[in-house]
């Protein structure tokens, strides 16, 4: 198939989701519910377009469009190469999807076998993944919401437009063929056709922070049935959000810890805002969880200016109650 051909079809298959999309009346909670009118990305002549007030898109590099001075490093370089693009990201750009994502994948690299099958929650702008694939050639599962996955869908079809990709609204079985696809994409509710042990690491990145803490466990529970024995489990999120980090729910659920750290890139490059490594490894004759210790404890991880934040937000609330 030619190239133009290629694009022709990546065209339509991405016009027929962006229907499909706004045909159906979605609702994955209050958060999401007004957040999602804020993105609005389109594919044209094989590149993609971020058009809404929030992006989470990198940009593709022009040696003769940015200035060298508000490029950010990515390993020493102005950027770097994702499939056929050169990606890189400015200081004014409004996001740090890209730096973020190459922060992750040099932490966890050591931990990454070629060729495996991994499963991100909240995949955003799917970065993470593209990486993944472009180094370590593996099999991915993305899921998200569908206004935020138009942006991962755009990027797929920009970096790798000869991979096999499968859309939630081509899906017709009701067991997913892993093996026939270099990228699969599901929503939320499709998340039950992953076979269980069928994925060797599983991702979380500064999404469960924006979920209420019954959906957190619903999905640390999907973590803990689709992972192989010996697979990993990594989550990164802030202290404190929506949700508390360490009210995450791992009991009943065989992991044993690898390591949980402060993120220094974020906690360095943020000054108000703190953000928790964990890295789990599946193991049956284990059984991981926060205790007491660890939930009283892990205030002291926020920022002072951030704990001061939250000090008065959960005072208000409680002084709205007692009046009430």
């Amino acid at each position: 198939m030619s190239e133009e051909s290629i694009d022709k079809n990546l065209k339509i298959r991405f016009e027929t989701f962006k229907n499909y999309i706004i045909n159906n009346n979605y609702k994955f909670g209050d958060y999401w519910e007004n957040a999602k009118k804020t993105f609005d990305v389109d594919y044209v002549e094989g590149n993609y377009y971020s058009k809404g007030t929030r992006n989470y898109l990198p940009l593709i590099y022009d040696f003769h469009k940015y200035d060298k001075k508000n490029l950010i490093k990515i390993f020493e370089n102005d950027y770097i190469k994702i499939g056929n693009k050169k990606l890189c990201t400015t200081s004014n750009l409004g996001n740090s999807a890209l730096i973020h994502c190459v922060n992750y994948y040099r932490l966890l690299e050591k931990y990454f076998g070629t060729n495996i099958v991994t499963c991100e929650i909240g995949s955003g702008s799917g970065l993470l993944q593209f990486i993944l694939h472009h180094y370590k050639k593996n099999k991915s599962i993305l899921i998200d919401i569908p206004e935020v996955m138009i942006n991962s869908v755009a990027l797929c079809f920009t970096l790798f437009p000869n991979a096999r990709v499968l859309l939630p609204n081509e899906i017709l079985d009701d067991i997913l063929d892993i093996d026939g696809y270099d990228f699969i994409f599901l929503f939320p509710y499709q998340k039950n056709l992953i076979k269980q042990n069928s994925v060797d690491f599983c991702f979380n990145t500064q999404s469960f922070m924006e979920m209420e803490n019954k959906e957190i466990n619903e999905y640390i529970q999907l973590f803990n049935l689709i992972l192989k024995n010996n697979g990993y489990c990594f989550i990164s999120n802030r202290v404190l959000k929506i949700s508390y980090f360490f009210s995450y729910n791992f009991k009943n659920n065989q992991f044993k810890k690898i390591f949980l750290h402060i993120d220094d890139f974020f906690y360095n490059s943020y000054k108000n805002l703190s953000l928790l490594n964990l890295l789990l490894k599946r193991d049956h004759t284990k059984n991981f969880y926060f205790n007491i210790y660890d939930y009283l404890t892990g205030i002291l991880y926020l920022k002072n200016n951030e704990l001061y934040y939250w000090l008065k937000v959960y005072l208000k609330r409680i002084l709205r109650k007692l009046i009430k």
